[in-house]
């Protein structure tokens, strides 16, 4: 039996049983409801802790689409995101780079900002911010656990995770990552015809 193009086993994959689970799992009512100042406070956007700097490609997509769009653009978003990504595919390493500088410059400054934060915290503080990582942790191992019982349909592999698989058992004699960076520099100089 097929359902939503995927294989299925003997039962229908429903949605409305992966919803219910996920409900299940929430901790975010647990949160909620505690007694405690400082995990309210963790739980609450905190003014005072740095957001996470841009990426160059979105540093790229922030500054080209007021620029192309404004505000008033009859463009559809995801379609702004393709002609902007097509844009950026199109950027010769130089131009890239002015955005890659930018972003590695921000990157600089949130470390900062963010060791400063993280020495202001009490104790407490720390030990709430543990507590809510290792509850979003125990959270996410529940929700694979309950997609697994429910069969979820794995999607199709892409060509790049075949191209890895079958460089990967030829090892370069170096870490992981460094062979991963080699395969993925292979990928990209690889002809459109061979990707195909």
């Amino acid at each position: 039996m097929v359902v939503f193009g995927f294989a299925a086993k003997n039962t229908v994959f429903s949605f409305s049983r992966v919803l219910t689970e996920i409900r299940n799992i929430s901790f975010k009512s647990w949160f909620a409801n505690t007694k405690e100042p400082c995990l309210k406070n963790t739980l609450n956007a905190n003014p005072s802790r740095p957001k996470k700097p841009l990426t160059s490609y979105m540093l790229f997509i922030k500054e080209k689409r007021n620029e192309m769009f404004g505000n008033n653009s009859k463009v559809s978003g995801k379609d702004q995101i393709k002609i902007l990504s097509e844009k950026w595919r199109s950027l010769s390493e130089a131009e890239k780079q002015m955005y890659i500088k930018k972003y590695q410059e921000s990157a600089i400054e949130y470390t900062k900002q963010h060791e400063a934060y993280m020495n202001s915290l009490t104790k407490e503080e720390h030990q709430a911010l543990e507590d809510k990582l290792q509850m979003r942790k125990e959270s996410q191992k529940r929700l694979k656990s309950a997609l697994q019982k429910l069969d979820k349909p794995v999607g199709p592999r892409s060509p790049y995770n075949f191209f890895i698989a079958e460089r990967a058992s030829m090892t370069f004699g170096t870490k992981a990552n460094e062979t991963l960076k080699k395969i993925g520099q292979e990928w990209k100089d690889l002809p459109e015809e061979r990707k195909e």
